[in-house]
């Protein structure tokens, strides 16, 4: 039981570490769009840092477990068969403002603007 979802950021060629959650799949859309207002804004293109980011925001309420997160490095980017669970897998392109995802259940994703949302991911 849980509600897992699969993050990973990428900048042209470049690719971020994936971020796991077990319970945070119904808050990765707005996890994403408060990644934009309070960190693409300033430094669009800063990959590395942009991911350390997204970690902190998606801890910051749950820093003291010892579950229900994780990180490892993928040399790949995520695929619809690395979501197969739950809310799935997001691709988020911080170059093009696009977020690919599938695997899942489809988010709710209406008001969060300036991403484009794309179930797309292969």
């Amino acid at each position: 039981m849980g509600d897992r979802v699969l993050i990973q950021l990428k900048n042209g060629d470049e690719l971020s570490p994936v971020l796991y959650s077990h319970w945070g799949g119904q808050e990765a859309p707005a996890l994403i769009d408060e990644f934009h207002k309070k960190f693409l804004t300033e430094r669009p293109d800063d990959l590395s840092y942009g991911f350390a980011r997204l970690v902190g925001y998606a801890l910051r309420d749950n820093i003291d477990g010892t579950t229900g997160f994780g990180v490892w490095n993928s040399k790949k980017p995520l695929t619809k068969a690395d979501g197969d669970e739950d809310a799935g897998a997001f691709l988020v392109d911080i170059r093009t403002l696009t977020v690919h995802y599938g695997g899942g259940y489809k988010p709710d994703v209406q008001a969060l603007t300036p991403w484009k949302w794309a179930n797309d991911l292969e």
